[in-house]
């Protein structure tokens, strides 16, 4: 960037890392050419990038595999490179970050439909020769969660489900789950529930069946806290 001390060993690795932003989005083979104009009268130069893109791929298909609560139309429907494809009739640039992109998205779809659990990646198949892709989506969805509540009088249950952060952040790990009751608990303080307690009543991963997985938040509110009075001193 303009005001840096120049390095010529620098400026070399600005190349990969030039060319590596052009085949995420679909060049295979760009070129990359830096060179450096010297002015010796302050001591500067001057740095030139010459980009050659080149050929691009082309996304020749779409697959998806591992969806069982969802059809292929359902999520193919919500990705950007999909769209892409289908609007330029197969021309379309492959773009690995608006894929990046679709598989957020495909995420966030399962997890706000209660698939806290849902993993999604995916697989490529390259051929240079025709400059085409095809792109595998890997769906693993385990279980559905449903969520219950019961103690909660001070909020209702839909009030509180706002807090569940599994249906945002999902639950790899637990980690949703953990997140809802620190949340949950932080409501009830802020409403003056100061001794509020959430705990959690897990039922039996049921993904063989199909069945949902039971997920209840037990709450035992306490009594509220009031100001009893305000005393100003000095």
């Amino acid at each position: 960037y303009p005001g840096k001390n120049f390095s010529p060993v620098e400026m070399e690795a600005q190349k990969d890392i030039i060319a590596e932003l052009f085949k995420t989005r679909g060049f295979s083979s760009p070129a990359i050419d830096i060179f450096a104009r010297e002015d010796r009268d302050d001591n500067t130069v001057v740095l030139k990038i010459d980009i050659t893109p080149g050929p691009w791929r082309r996304v020749r298909s779409i697959h998806i595999s591992g969806n069982r609560a969802f059809s292929d139309t359902r999520l193919k429907s919500r990705m950007k490179t999909w769209r892409a494809s289908l609007l330029h009739l197969g021309r379309a640039r492959f773009n690995q970050h608006d894929l990046d992109r679709d598989m957020e998205t495909l995420t966030g779809f399962y997890r706000k439909k209660g698939f806290a659990e849902v993993a999604i990646t995916y697989a490529l198949n390259t051929d240079d020769r025709q400059s085409r892709v095809a792109i595998v989506v890997l769906v693993d969805e385990g279980p559905r969660y449903e969520i219950a509540f019961s103690g909660n009088n001070r909020f209702s249950g839909r009030a509180l489900k706002k807090e569940a952060a599994v249906y945002s952040r999902g639950n790899r790990g637990g980690m949703g789950i953990r997140k809802s009751v620190k949340d949950m608990k932080a409501r009830y303080w802020n409403a003056g529930y100061l001794n509020a307690d959430v705990r959690v009543e897990e039922g039996a991963r049921a993904e063989e069946s199909g069945a949902p997985k039971q997920v209840r938040f037990v709450i035992e509110e306490g009594p509220g806290t009031v100001v009893r009075s305000l005393t100003i001193r000095g």
